[in-house]
């Protein structure tokens, strides 16, 4: 990945708001919410009630011939709600700004998103998590999507709307421009023989799973914004 014109390896962060939490993670632990966990929040910085759905303003429907006009209309389908997601902020352009000798720290206004959801910051390879991921995949039959997060405006770009039609999960990957500055990368896991099969059942909201655990990695408190430098890519 290039960033200001230096090829370099990619790079994550992950917030969390305990140090069990952080510690659960490098050892492997996956802890992952259904989608819907986030429609169901009340904070303004990690709840959002449209998250994963598509919104439409101001549209127009018809039913038995009858024509409506809601204010926000929501389209999915069964099950969009129970989709595991894994979130995490990725260090590109976006995120960074460089300071000398290729050394780089979080832009101040991703320092102040991210010390939101708390102040145990990790630092790792992406490449080894998703290794280590998809090695848990391919045992159990998943398929595991992942994306960059797209930021609009839900309430004046209808564009985004076109981006359902193609592919029905894309939406999983579309926030509103409110959220930018989490600069997000996610991934969705899903059941590889019927992806409309969703991982987690009825009667849960998460699921748990143990991968092996990270090799590469650097804890930090986020409110302190440690200046970071970046190995290099061969490739």
């Amino acid at each position: 990945m290039k960033v200001f014109d230096s090829n370099i390896y990619v790079y994550m962060i992950r917030v969390f708001s305990k140090k069990e939490y952080r510690d659960d993670f490098i050892r492997g632990h996956m802890h992952l919410n259904e989608s819907g966990y986030f429609n169901k929040l009340e904070d303004s910085f990690r709840g959002d009630k449209y998250d994963s759905k598509i919104v439409e303003y101001n549209a127009t429907i018809f039913i038995n011939g009858h024509e409506f006009h809601p204010d926000i209309m929501t389209q999915g389908f069964v099950g969009d709600d129970k989709v595991p997601i894994l979130c995490m902020t990725i260090l590109n352009e976006e995120a960074l700004v460089r300071t000398h000798n290729n050394k780089f720290k979080l832009k101040q206004s991703v320092v102040d998103e991210l010390s939101q959801f708390g102040e145990y910051g990790l630092l790792f390879y992406y490449g080894e998590l998703r290794e280590n991921l998809e090695k848990y995949a391919k045992a159990h039959d998943w398929f595991i999507d992942q994306d960059v997060v797209t930021y609009v405006d839900t309430k004046k770009n209808k564009e985004y709307l076109n981006l359902y039609f193609h592919d029905r999960f894309k939406k999983y990957f579309v926030k509103d421009i409110t959220y930018i500055n989490q600069n997000e990368t996610r991934l969705i896991f899903l059941n590889k023989s019927n992806p409309f099969i969703p991982l987690v059942s009825q009667e849960n909201n998460h699921i748990e799973f143990d991968i092996d655990p990270l090799l590469s990695y650097y804890e930090f408190d986020i409110k302190k914004n440690i200046e970071m430098e970046f190995k290099k890519a061969t490739k």
